[in-house]
């Protein structure tokens, strides 16, 4: 994805390519605002369960999550259990920041609500 940040430097003289979190928000869709959470390893677990599950069940809504989080995914595994819990890898507590509609009152991921 960052090959795809090929831009000069916008006046306030960040750099070559570099992002501010302002050009990050102004992309948001609809005006969502973005949140920050700590979630634990559990809670993490759901969220990538509710993937394929509830409201995702019929058509999976796949998480672009960062590249430090690792997680086997069994597509002919059962709804709601599609996530293999022993292959997560990551330092839990682990801090999550998604747009707002995600975190909020979204039937698509519940976890988040929680």
């Amino acid at each position: 994805m960052r090959a795809d940040l090929i831009y000069a430097s916008s006046p306030a003289g960040e750099g070559d390519g570099v992002v501010t979190y302002g050009e990050a928000f102004t992309v948001q869709p609809f005006g969502n605002s973005l949140v920050t959470m700590t979630l634990t390893g559990a809670q993490i677990e759901q969220v990538l369960e509710d993937q394929a599950c509830g409201a995702n069940e019929a058509s999976p809504r796949i998480l672009q999550p960062s590249y430090t989080l690792r997680y086997e995914w069994r597509a002919s595994g059962p709804p709601c259990d599609k996530v293999d819990p022993a292959s997560i890898t990551i330092a839990a507590p682990e801090s999550w920041t998604t747009r707002g509609t995600p975190a909020g009152s979204t039937p698509s991921f519940v976890s988040f609500a929680t």
